[in-house]
């Protein structure tokens, strides 16, 4: 029962993406999904801020600096985690409209599903594998007085959440590194280079 409703689950979400018209809004919506994700554990300390812009940078092509958080009020202290994230994905959002513009048009449709589904079925594989590991030794629980099926059900929700973190994650991590032409992605490093 477990595998078939975290089955249903990503086979909805694959055939979502297979059966779109453009999977654009899909896509920038797991993105979003992400920011906003790592800016829930953001703290208004200079680690976590300088933690959370290497993130950034390390995802999009953006040039984030850690002053270019949002505080609340526009004081120097009380950082706004939400603005931050929007202000974060607005300017993704606008990048990646930038990059979509010097790719060929007829096929970047088919480089973002690529990009979606191919996150998903490396992911699902691999979770596939850990479940029947966990499948496999789950039975070893009974020896430490702890119920199989409920240690069994816990354990899979926790990996299955994993899972949609690490497809999202990966999506998101992907959309600047694709490319449907080499002299697309050669164009867009040389703007990147200049705005730098």
């Amino acid at each position: 029962d477990v595998m078939n409703k975290q089955r249903e689950i990503i086979y909805g979400f694959r055939s979502q993406i297979v059966s779109a018209d453009q999977v654009r809004e899909n896509l920038l919506e797991v993105v979003q999904d992400v920011i906003f994700g790592r800016t829930e554990d953001l703290d208004d300390d200079e680690e976590s801020i300088a933690a959370f812009a290497a993130w950034v940078n390390s995802q999009f092509p953006i040039g984030f600096h850690p002053d270019h958080v949002v505080r609340k009020d526009g004081k120097r202290r009380g950082l706004d985690a939400e603005a931050t994230a929007q202000a974060v994905y607005g300017r993704v959002g606008k990048a990646y409209a930038e990059k979509c513009m010097l790719e060929d048009p007829a096929q970047v449709n088919s480089m973002e599903r690529f990009i979606m589904l191919n996150a998903v079925d490396t992911q699902w594989q691999e979770y596939l594998r850990n479940m029947d590991t966990l499948r496999q030794g789950v039975g070893l629980r009974a020896y430490g007085q702890r119920d199989p099926l409920v240690e069994y059900k816990n354990e899979a929700y926790t990996l299955f959440a994993d899972l949609m973190d690490r497809i999202k994650g990966e999506i998101a991590g992907r959309i600047f590194r694709a490319t449907t032409s080499p002299r697309a992605y050669q164009t867009f490093l040389g703007d990147l280079h200049r705005l730098a």
